[in-house]
């Protein structure tokens, strides 16, 4: 299946506690009309099961792709794999207009009330982004923030002469422990974007996406 190759990166939309939820995953291999994917996103594992149903989006220079089908069996591995059957029959491009996620390092600086001497203040902090899309980021922030905060941000997009300026609420708060370090991410909604600079995010977002999967 030329829409698919080993190591392409996915998006999984699962519905998990009546929730909604998103996670990165990558082809693992690829055969005449299955396709096996990991069932870990790095960070968290993907819970996934036997009979799940899922949809997978994916981009290509050309279109994003939606696959909406059930899982059909798991294989024990170093990491756990899970295999989709009758790919081809189920491939849809999407004429919708739906944000894709790019695992992709951005520098981004944003305003928050904090504490100086006791005192709040407006302060200025920059991170990277872990991922981003034309709807929102998503990044490791050590500052104390609230789910529900709208916050300034500034995106900095390569070879932009100046930042991508937006407003984005706070909408998922994550507390990640490793065995050295406590490290806080925050999942932001673009409330507040110039369409324009929407558009510079996902054209760049498309051209990363077609040189990590060029066809």
């Amino acid at each position: 299946m030329d829409l698919f190759k080993i190591d392409q990166e996915i998006k999984i939309l699962l519905k998990n506690d009546d929730e909604l939820q998103e996670f990165d995953s990558k082809i693992y291999s690829v055969s005449d009309d299955e396709i096996t994917i990991l069932g870990d996103s790095g960070d968290e594992i993907i819970p996934l099961k036997v009979g799940s149903e899922v949809e997978i989006l994916f981009t290509q220079p050309d279109a994003f792709y939606t696959l909406q089908t059930t899982i059909f069996d798991k294989i024990a591995h170093p990491t756990s794999l899970f295999v989709i059957k009758d790919v081809r029959e189920k491939i849809q491009r999407s004429q919708r207009r739906r944000f894709f996620r790019v695992a992709t390092r951005l520098q981004v600086a944003f305003v928050f009330i904090g504490l100086d001497n006791g005192k709040q203040k407006k302060m200025v902090a920059s991170t990277f982004t872990k991922n981003i899309s034309g709807g929102g980021l998503y990044c490791y922030i050590q500052n104390p923030l609230m789910v529900g905060e709208l916050l300034p941000l500034e995106v900095f997009l390569p070879d932009e002469k100046k930042p991508i300026v937006a407003k984005g609420r706070i909408v998922r708060k994550d507390e990640l422990k490793k065995p050295d370090v406590s490290l806080k991410a925050y999942g932001f909604n673009f409330e507040k974007i110039n369409e324009l600079d929407r558009a510079k995010i996902i054209k760049y977002l498309n051209r990363l996406q077609s040189r990590i999967n060029p066809r």
